[in-house]
């Protein structure tokens, strides 16, 4: 609970205007907010983008009864906790089987709230699935001897919301599958609920009719993702949160870049296959942990057609969407932890935790404070908003009406 506290006070401070100045941002208000007005509980199962998104729907409906002008400060707080919660399932006593320090998980958690790069992530419930995805994976692959059948059956509630609300799990269905087939009885539930809702989330994608005006996302060959993908977790994930964005986006400015990058590449190879050799106990979480890194970076942005933003690098346009790197970033500080405690193993609990936090402190240092939202006066909107409700409860005509959002020139459209 306390470390709960901490990380949620971290988050305020890295972006206070959540709570200070709260507002809509994209799909919170463009679909979220929308869609609790125009559909109520209905809501709850629209898909989006294909996709169901359970918890923003939810935060969105337990909003509605609230006046409109604090709905913002609702979403925000809610997806403030959730992420704490989601970033503190690490330190629990179940995930000593990986880092046994308590105080070194301890400093993992701090290290992974302070040092990702905050943009569009922190407050913004629409983006709720990236930190619980994390929350998700721990909880399917926590070693559950000694849990009760209740906190059995909790997790895998949680697990099933969880991969309700977070598509992208589909790419642990694999591991889910394994478990319900080879683990106790006790582990077979949430391994059935994890793959359950990844199999609805899968086939609700393929049956969902596209959106004929959505923009044609270009197609890239095996090789052009592998190259890209690369590209993208070194610079996203391996120098942001080690120097902070603003050092990895000099680097994509530097006239020998490509070799750079060989370079840096070459090295973190070598050092996850020497980490292989030597960490023979944790042969198994570490190439779950790769799989899991290049999976959730190439997946995402092949599928958004990001891929050719990295494979030209653009100094201007590669460092977009924080949201696909948080999962990828949460590994390395993992393996980060996997080496601290292989090679001090002698060494006292602080000792190691001030060397995980000394590694990502670049990050820490530069990426902590988030800029503040362009303000766009949600709240003489919401008396727009409540006005056009009203009109629409007494039978009146009412007319479309086109609130803006952020980032602009985002709008939120309500018929």
């Amino acid at each position: 609970m306390a470390l709960w506290i901490l990380l949620f006070c971290l988050f305020c401070l890295r972006k206070p205007d959540n709570l200070l100045a709260p507002q809509f941002y994209s799909e919170d208000a463009c679909i979220f907010f929308h869609d609790q007005v125009q559909l109520g509980l209905r809501s709850l199962v629209e898909p989006y983008n294909g996709y169901l998104s359970l918890v923003p729907r939810i935060v969105a409906l337990l909003a509605s009864p609230l006046d409109i002008a604090t709905q913002p400060l609702f979403y925000n707080l809610a997806m403030l906790l959730l992420q704490a919660a989601a970033f503190t399932v690490l330190f629990l006593p179940a995930y000593r089987y990986l880092i046994s320090s308590d105080l070194l998980r301890a400093a993992m958690c701090l290290a992974m709230v302070a040092a990702f790069q905050g943009t569009e992530m922190i407050g913004t419930i629409s983006n709720v699935q990236w930190p619980l995805l994390m929350a998700a994976l721990l909880l399917l692959f926590q070693e559950s001897s000694g849990t009760t059948t209740r906190g059995n059956l909790i997790r895998a509630a949680v697990v099933f919301v969880i991969g309700l609300t977070a598509p992208i799990l589909v790419i642990a269905l694999p591991f889910s599958l394994w478990r319900l087939l080879r683990k106790p009885n006790h582990e077979k539930g949430v391994a059935f609920l994890f793959s359950l809702a990844a199999i609805i989330q899968l086939a609700l994608f393929l049956i969902t009719p596209k959106n004929p005006g959505a923009p044609v996302i270009e197609h890239y060959s095996a090789a052009q993702i592998a190259l890209g993908s690369a590209a993208a977790f070194l610079y996203r994930v391996v120098l942001a949160i080690c120097f902070g964005v603003s050092t990895a986006q000099a680097a994509a400015g530097w006239q020998h870049r490509g070799a750079f990058l060989l370079l840096l590449g070459v090295g973190v190879v070598a050092w996850l296959v020497w980490l292989w050799i030597v960490a023979k106990p944790r042969r198994w979480q570490i190439l779950t942990g790769c799989y899991l890194m290049a999976a959730s970076i190439a997946v995402t942005l092949a599928g958004r057609g990001l891929i050719g933003y990295f494979l030209s690098v653009n100094r201007d346009t590669q460092f977009y969407a924080t949201r696909y790197f948080l999962l990828s970033s949460a590994v390395m500080v993992l393996f980060f932890g996997f080496t601290i405690e292989w090679r001090m193993k002698p060494t006292a609990e602080f000792a190691k935790a001030a060397c995980l936090l000394a590694i990502v402190a670049g990050g820490m240092i530069t990426n902590f404070s988030v800029p503040a939202y362009e303000d766009l006066r949600w709240t003489f909107h919401a008396e727009r908003i409540r006005a056009e409700l009203a009109k629409r409860r007494t039978g009146a005509q009412a007319g479309g009406l086109f609130v803006p959002i952020n980032p602009p020139p985002l709008q939120c459209i309500l018929p």
